[in-house]
């Protein structure tokens, strides 16, 4: 008989209930003023109609923040349910009275939600007539097009977007409504899904460092976010002079600024990360030599982008939400793709673990050469700062910990025992990261060379732990170690 050992992974995510991660939006207008990408000469020459998103406390909207492009960055947890709510303020500002106002809704790209579409009619010009059906298009109706994805917000209501059992990964929220036109005038913005192995907490700060993905091959000390978009400012001006929709006059009458039906000879001028042009883009801080620093690329822009790292390399490990694996004798693995370079098409993101290797400033720019301001030089040209890593003082002379070794790797929720060389009848024994005391084990205990050390299951997935141990006047350390995340609870059946 052939004994098959059964294993019963009991995954404690699932026994408890998914958290509801709920933000308020408002869609509504602000602009880019003239000369805010440069002085000499004028660049944009004159102000710019732009959409954004604010971020409000509650569902009253009576207290919201300014509207930005790109929208607030907004965060959950793999498994928990996403609620936002939008408040469509996209009403004609005074400096753009003529504006077109029209309904909105929301889509997160990569996750799944039921989706309710609108349907309308258009004349011979493209104009919409008028709304024909939602859900299905009706049968037989041959000639509506699809005007939202979705449940539109019409102006000055509100309506609630929600997803359940979201994925970890890095997404776009966007407009659903007339994409093509909505998300270039600003309604876009970030969404990072941290995984079941690093949840973020929903009354809590992003995590600092954790996973990118539930496998530790994607495991970082920091992370940074660029978000490339672009700005036309002709369909800008077509949307705030109200003339968008209008077809131009059969020749030989004289067309009119801002008379287009669609987004065909879309010809964008300024090219943006996270809301600013190069020389306007300050530095991004990303992380200390040595460390992983996870950069998330999302484009929500209408062409595609090649981020490209100057000088050094970048370790893909998924492209929306969908980690790179390769399967080997039925078993699934991970697989980093290493590469300087990527190609980001317009709706993508791309999840990127980089380690610097030198302090000070490294160029990332689209190498499909959107590095322009108008007629000025800037674009998508970003510099990341890397700071030198701070190191542990160790006393010359001092004995040193045996026990975790270099490059050890122990795993939170485990039983461990540190070891070292006696020296004194009580000590204090500390968990160190980045330079700082971040746990004290242990303030006087009494021991022979050896503590049994219970890992919390919540401590910090990271790279560069080191164990101190003071006493007697005398202070030594470990080498650094690693804490991989806590494993699932397992529950074996050796043999049946």
């Amino acid at each position: 008989m052939i004994r098959i050992p059964l294993i019963f992974v009991l995954l404690g995510a699932s026994s408890a209930r998914a958290a509801t991660w709920s933000y308020f939006l408002r869609a509504g207008t602000t602009q880019i003023s003239a000369g805010a990408y440069a002085a000499l000469p004028l660049v944009p020459s004159e102000n710019v109609l732009m959409w954004g998103y604010a971020k409000c406390t509650d569902a009253t909207f009576a207290s919201c923040g300014a509207v930005t492009f790109p929208g607030p960055p907004l965060m959950a947890s793999e498994g928990d349910t996403l609620s936002i709510t939008i408040q469509n303020a996209l009403t004609a500002p005074v400096a753009f009275p003529a504006m077109i106002s029209e309904p909105t809704s929301l889509v997160v790209l990569g996750q799944l939600a039921a989706m309710t579409p609108v349907w309308v009619s258009v004349n011979a010009t493209g104009s919409v007539t008028g709304v024909t059906s939602t859900g299905a298009r009706a049968a037989g109706d041959t000639t509506s097009r699809v005007r939202s994805f979705t449940t539109e917000t019409p102006v000055g209501g509100t309506t609630v977007y929600t997803w359940a059992s979201l994925k970890p990964g890095s997404y776009l929220y966007e407009s659903g409504t007339h994409p093509a036109v909505q998300v270039q005038m600003g309604l876009y913005g970030g969404l990072t899904v941290y995984p079941a192995a690093t949840p973020a907490s929903p009354t809590g700060p992003a995590p600092t460092s954790g996973q990118a993905y539930n496998d530790v091959s994607t495991a970082f000390d920091y992370e940074v976010s660029l978000l490339f978009s672009e700005v036309d400012p002709e369909l800008h001006y077509a949307i705030a002079s109200g003339r968008y929709g209008t077809p131009p006059p059969a020749p030989p009458a004289t067309t009119l600024r801002g008379q287009r039906t669609s987004t065909v000879n879309y010809a964008p001028r300024f090219f943006l990360v996270n809301g600013s042009p190069n020389p306007i883009l300050p530095p991004v801080t990303a992380g200390k030599v040595g460390k992983k620093t996870l950069i998330r690329f999302l484009n929500a822009g209408l062409r595609e982008k090649t981020p490209t790292l100057l000088g050094s390399y970048l370790n893909l490990v998924a492209e929306d939400g969908n980690p790179y694996t390769f399967v080997k004798v039925g078993v699934t693995s991970f697989a980093a793709r290493h590469q300087y370079s990527l190609l980001l098409p317009a709706g993508k993101t791309s999840d990127a673990i980089w380690t610097p290797s030198a302090a000070g400033s490294v160029a990332l720019f689209d190498r499909s050469l959107n590095l322009s301001n108008g007629s000025q030089p800037g674009g998508q040209l970003v510099y990341l700062t890397v700071v030198a890593a701070p190191t542990m003082p160790r006393p010359p002379g001092h004995r040193a910990v045996t026990v975790p070794s270099v490059g050890s790797i122990w795993t939170a929720g485990a039983l461990r025992t540190i070891t070292w060389p006696s020296f004194a009848p009580r000590v204090k024994i500390e968990l160190v990261h980045d330079g700082k005391p971040v746990r004290t084990l242990a303030r006087a205990a009494r021991t022979n060379g050896h503590f049994l050390w219970s890992i919390p299951r919540t401590l910090p997935a990271a790279l560069d732990y080191v164990i101190r141990i003071s006493g007697g006047g005398k202070v030594i350390f470990s080498e650094n170690f690693s804490i991989a995340p806590a494993v699932p609870a397992v529950f074996a059946v050796p043999f049946l």
